[in-house]
C-alpha cells in the first residue's frame, strides 16, 4: 500500500501576511525596542544633521534605522550586509523597518554620522530604566574585555618593520619589471596589488617622518586600523581594543561603558567611576563598586576615598600584595618588609629587624622610588641572608627599592585590605563575578560578538555602545515584556 503525503510544491508563489499585532505579541524584544524608541527617544538631534529640507532625496527615517540596528545587534547580527539581508526575509525586521529595504552602506554611514546621538540614547536608556525601577546603584561591578579589531595582519608592525617591508616590495616590483623586459608576460593583477601596498606603507612612513615624533617607533600598529593596539586575551595576542563595562547588581543592566586601545585596566578605573556617577541618582549617593585586581593602583584607591566612593579593590601580585612571581617566590623583597612614616621620616624594617630610614625619593627608570640600605655587617649574622642576597660579600649593602606611590599610600591600602578581609567585604566582593562576568559571556559566547566590523576608536566606541544598548534591551524585554 502506497503512503500518502500532503501536497508539496516549493515552486509556487508565496504571499506571506505580516500582522503587526502578532509580531509584537509573540516577540517581546520587538515590542520593547519599538515602544522605547517611540516613547523615549527624540529624533530632533538626528533631523538637525539632515540637510535635505529644501532639495535632495528623502532620508531614511532615523527611528526605523535605530530599531533595526538595535534588534539585529540584540539577536547577534553585527555585519551591515547581514542587517541588509534581514530586511528582506526576517518578519520582525520587516515590521520594524516598515517593509522598506535598508542598504548596508546606509547602516555604516548612520553609525559613523550619529555617534554622539547613539551614545546619548544609552544615557537616556539608563535614566528610563532607573525611573521604572530596573536599575539599582547599591552595587556596581566594573570589568573589561578584549575585543579583536578589524584590521589586516599583513599591515601590522612598527616603523622599523614597515621600512623593511617597503624595501622588500620595491625589490619585488623591480624584479617583476625586469622580467617583463625579457619578454615575459606582465602579471598586472600582482603588480597592482604590490603598488597599492607600497603606496599604503609609504604614506604612513611619510606621515611619521613629517610629524617628527618617535612615539610610535616601537609601537606595533595596523595600517588598516591605526587605533587598534596589541592586547592579550586568554593566552592569545592580537590587535584589538579594551572594552570597559559597568553593570548594576540587581538586574545586571549595563550602566556605563568605554573603549580604549590601552590593554591595561589600571588607567581605566577612574574614567569608569566618573561614567557611572554621571548616571547615578543624586538622591541615593551611597554606592558600592567592585573591580578585580587588574585595576589596582594606589591612585585609584585614593581617588575613590576622596570622592566618597565605597570601592572594593583587591591588591594585585605586582603591587606589593601577598602573591609573588614564581622566580622570586623564595626571596626576601621589599614587599616582605614593614614600612612606616613618623615625623616626616620614612623607615623600612627588614625581616631581620634592621630599621633603615630615608627622606627624599630618587628618580629611577621613569618612577620615583625610596631607597633603603641595610649594611652588610648586620646581614652577616642574619638568618635571612641566604634568601635576601644573591651574592653576599662584606662591604656590599642590601638595597630595598619602594615606589613612592606605593609607600605614600600604605595607609589607604591597609584600609582597603582590612575592608576586603571583613565578612561584609568578602560577601560584597564575591558578588563581582556573578554581576559582570556573565555579561561578557553572553555577549561574546552566546551572541558571538568577538570582533569589531568598524575601524577607528571613535566608531568602535559607538559600536560598543550599540552592543551595550542591545544587551539592556534583552534585559528590558525579559523583565517587562515577559521574554
Amino acid at each position: 500500500m502506497k503512503a500518502r503525503y500532503h501536497s508539496y510544491t516549493p515552486e509556487q508563489l508565496f504571499i506571506i501576511q505580516i500582522n503587526p499585532e502578532d509580531i509584537r505579541r509573540h516577540n517581546p524584544l520587538v515590542a520593547a525596542i519599538d515602544d522605547f524608541i517611540e516613547r523615549h527617544i527624540s529624533l530632533i538631534p538626528f533631523s538637525s544633521k539632515c540637510i535635505n529640507g529644501i532639495k535632495g532625496a528623502p532620508a531614511i527615517h532615523a527611528g526605523m534605522i535605530l530599531k533595526v540596528i538595535f534588534y539585529c545587534y540584540a539577536k547577534g547580527c553585527y555585519s551591515s550586509r547581514e542587517i541588509e539581508g534581514r530586511t528582506k526575509w526576517d518578519q520582525n525586521v520587516i515590521y520594524l523597518s516598515g517593509n522598506r529595504p535598508l542598504d548596508h552602506s546606509t547602516v555604516c554611514r548612520f553609525i559613523g554620522k550619529y555617534s554622539e546621538e547613539i551614545k546619548d540614547i544609552f544615557s537616556r536608556m539608563v535614566y528610563v530604566l532607573k525611573k521604572i525601577g530596573l536599575v539599582n546603584y547599591d552595587l556596581v561591578a566594573i570589568d573589561g574585555s578584549k575585543i579583536q579589531g578589524y584590521g589586516s595582519k599583513e599591515f601590522t608592525g612598527n616603523i622599523k618593520d614597515f621600512r623593511e617591508q617597503k624595501r622588500r616590495i620595491e625589490k619585488k616590483i623591480s624584479i617583476l619589471l625586469n622580467n617583463t623586459i625579457n619578454e615575459n608576460p606582465l602579471p598586472e593583477k600582482k603588480l597592482k596589488r604590490w603598488e597599492h601596498n607600497l603606496e599604503k606603507i609609504s604614506s604612513f612612513l611619510a606621515d611619521a617622518e613629517s610629524s617628527g615624533s618617535n612615539d610610535n617607533e616601537h609601537t606595533r600598529i595596523n595600517l588598516t586600523d591605526r587605533d587598534a593596539r596589541l592586547v592579550k586575551d586568554s593566552g592569545r595576542i592580537y590587535l584589538g581594543y579594551n572594552c570597559q563595562t559597568a553593570a548594576e547588581g540587581t538586574n545586571n543592566i549595563i550602566v556605563g561603558f568605554d573603549v580604549s586601545n590601552n590593554a591595561s585596566d589600571r588607567s581605566q578605573l577612574i574614567q569608569m567611576l566618573d561614567e557611572v556617577k554621571k548616571h547615578q541618582d543624586d538622591e541615593n549617593p551611597s554606592m558600592k563598586v567592585v573591580a578585580d585586581a587588574g585595576y589596582f593602583t594606589s591612585e585609584n584607591i585614593e581617588y575613590a576615598e576622596e570622592n566618597g566612593i565605597d570601592l572594593y579593590l583587591p591588591e594585585g601580585k605586582n603591587e606589593g600584595g601577598t602573591q609573588k612571581k614564581r622566580k622570586t617566590a623564595g626571596r626576601v623583597m621589599s614587599k616582605d618588609c614593614s614600612l612606616s612614616n613618623s615625623d616626616g621620616v620614612n623607615s623600612l624594617t627588614c625581616p631581620g629587624g634592621f630599621v633603615s630610614t630615608t627622606n627624599d625619593p630618587i628618580h629611577d627608570h621613569g618612577n620615583y622610588s625610596y631607597r633603603f640600605y641595610v649594611p652588610s655587617a648586620y646581614c652577616d649574622h642574619c638568618k635571612y641572608r641566604s634568601k635576601c642576597h644573591n651574592n653576599f660579600r662584606m662591604g656590599k649593602s642590601k638595597r630595598f627599592n619602594v615606589k613612592r606611590e606605593y609607600f605614600d599610600s600604605q595607609l589607604a591600602r591597609e584600609r582597603m585590605k582590612n575592608k576586603l578581609l571583613s565578612p561584609e567585604g568578602r560577601a560584597v566582593y564575591n558578588r563581582r563575578s556573578c554581576i559582570i562576568e556573565h555579561i561578557f559571556g553572553e555577549i561574546k559566547e552566546y551572541k558571538h560578538f568577538r570582533r569589531f566590523y568598524h575601524r577607528g576608536l571613535e566608531k568602535v566606541n559607538t559600536v560598543w555602545a550599540i552592543v551595550c544598548i542591545a544587551h539592556n534591551f534583552r534585559k528590558l524585554a525579559r523583565l517587562e515584556y515577559g521574554l
